[in-house]
């Protein structure tokens, strides 16, 4: 697939995919499972402006977005978790220090402003996103059955489309959780 060779290089030089290929690559994953009852969309929406284009894809089709769950992990633990996972996994785009530091610079210049978007929508929740355990008062407050902790608000985000059921998904996050 086209889409997917092209998001492929940004993502090796540690950018992230322009907005409409992502949000193409969204909708036709959306498309091709008609029957789901919900999604759950990993590390996905990472900009304002995708958030934006979810709300009116999904309000096309009469859902929208009902829970954003962020991982809270400090920057030099996201640092080690991605230069971890190229070592084990592989991953050449995640070898190179300067490719990490601009993921994470990246999150904090393009992402960040989504936490004020779901907080201003009262869709927002975070848990700790560390390794620690966590009480189940805060799953529970986070409105999920599992969670883990840290410092730096996001890393990985959940967005769940529906309330009942979430399947399907899609990837991208910069830490590897």
């Amino acid at each position: 697939m086209l889409l997917g060779k092209i998001a492929k290089g940004l993502i090796d030089a540690g950018n992230f995919v322009d907005d409409s290929i992502v949000i193409s690559m969204i909708e036709n994953e959306i498309e091709q499972h008609p029957h789901v009852k919900g999604f759950l969309f990993d590390g996905f929406p990472r900009t304002t402006s995708q958030a934006e284009a979810l709300d009116a894809l999904l309000s096309k089709r009469g859902t929208a977005v009902h829970k954003v769950i962020s991982f809270i992990i400090d920057d030099n633990k996201v640092f080690e978790r991605i230069h971890h996972r190229a070592t084990i996994e592989g991953r050449h785009d995640d070898a190179k220090p300067e490719v990490i530091q601009n993921r994470i610079d990246t999150y904090h210049k393009k992402t960040e402003p989504l936490i004020k978007y779901y907080k201003d929508c009262n869709k927002y929740h975070e848990i700790d996103g560390t390794g620690q355990r966590v009480c189940r008062a805060e799953r529970r407050k986070a409105g999920c059955a599992g969670g883990t902790g840290g410092q730096k608000p996001f890393r990985w985000t959940e967005t769940a489309t529906d309330d009942r059921q979430s399947t399907g998904g899609t990837s991208g996050h910069p830490d590897p959780g």
